[in-house]
Formats: structure tokens, C-alpha cells, sequence
């Protein structure tokens, strides 16, 4: 009787121990895989062409517009007020793009947006994604670039 006891107790503290060093992994990958993979290509342009961004979904929901912002970094390394947006781009589709659907996104469960950097721009920019958390909450993802100034 008292080594059942025994026994009982090492398999409870072994669960425990299982459960406690894996949590992040059995809780934490849900809300991970809500975040988007974003990806921009190329990395640098010159001021007034074209930075393409890649947006993966994974098992949430993003919005369909991105928008597009100074660091506040300039090329020099200079450090200037960031400013507000600077411009922004909508993929087509509705309000939202979530993983499997297979009109809005490309095969590989992505899609690509364009977008023609301003001939002023100069420096450190980014892309700001935004998804959603849960129903009611929003956060969003940066994907950074830079943009060299434009040759007179």
C-alpha cells in the first residue's frame, strides 16, 4: 500500500515537472503562431522606388492596409523627430486577411504589397502590420528598410 503511495507521487511529480517545463510551448505557441511572419524585400532602395512587403498570417488575422514610417533615423545616422505616417497601402480583400483564404492570399499563404517610397524620403522606415490578438485587440508587427536619398 505505501509503495503504491510512493509510486503515485513520482508519476504526480513527473507530470507536474513535464507540464511546468513545456507550458510555454503548450500556452505560448497559440498566441506566437497569431502573430504574422512580415517580410521586405529589397532592403535598401533609393528614395522613390518600389519596397515590397510580404505578409504571412500563420493562425491569426491581419489588417489589410500597412502603413509605412519614418524611425527617425536619417541615412547619415542623424536622429530627427519620426513624425507621424507616411504613407500607406491596402491589399484587396476585406476588412481583415486570415490564414486559408485562398482568394485573397497566394498559394504559399501569403500576400505582397508594393509601395513607392516618396523621392524625399531618407533613411530608417518601417512597416507597421497589424493583427489581431483576440477578438476586440489589435497589435502590430514592424518589418524595417532603408531608404537611401535620392541622387541629384
Amino acid at each position: 500500500m505505501e509503495r503504491n503511495k510512493i509510486l503515485i507521487g513520482a508519476i504526480a511529480i513527473v507530470l507536474i515537472a513535464l507540464i511546468g517545463f513545456n507550458f510555454n510551448s503548450i500556452t505560448g505557441n497559440v498566441v506566437g503562431n497569431l502573430k504574422p511572419d512580415v517580410t521586405v524585400f529589397p532592403g535598401t532602395v533609393k528614395a522613390g522606388e518600389k519596397i515590397n512587403i510580404k505578409v504571412k498570417p500563420n493562425k491569426g488575422c491581419v489588417d489589410p492596409e500597412i502603413g509605412f514610417y519614418f524611425s527617425g533615423k536619417l541615412s547619415d545616422g542623424t536622429i530627427r523627430s519620426s513624425g507621424g505616417r507616411k504613407g500607406v497601402v491596402t491589399h484587396k480583400g476585406g476588412y481583415k486577411v486570415c490564414k486559408g483564404n485562398g482568394l485573397i492570399l497566394d498559394k504559399d499563404g501569403t500576400f505582397t504589397v508594393g509601395y513607392r517610397t516618396e523621392p524625399n524620403w531618407d533613411g530608417e522606415h518601417f512597416a507597421k502590420i497589424f493583427y489581431w490578438k483576440d477578438r476586440n485587440t489589435k497589435d502590430s508587427v514592424n518589418a524595417y528598410f532603408n531608404v537611401l536619398p535620392k541622387e541629384e
